[in-house]
């Protein structure tokens, strides 16, 4: 399945980490993320 980076980072957020960064390609096709536990 694909996310978008929003879908993501709430994906994220329930298994208890925090977006902290995004880098992405030209076309936003393909994103890195930076997770850090959550607070």
């Amino acid at each position: 399945a694909k996310y978008s980076p929003e879908a993501f980072v709430r994906l994220a957020a329930a298994a208890g980490w925090r977006g902290q960064a995004r880098w992405s390609d030209g076309a936003n096709d393909l994103s890195l993320h930076l997770l850090v536990q959550a607070d």
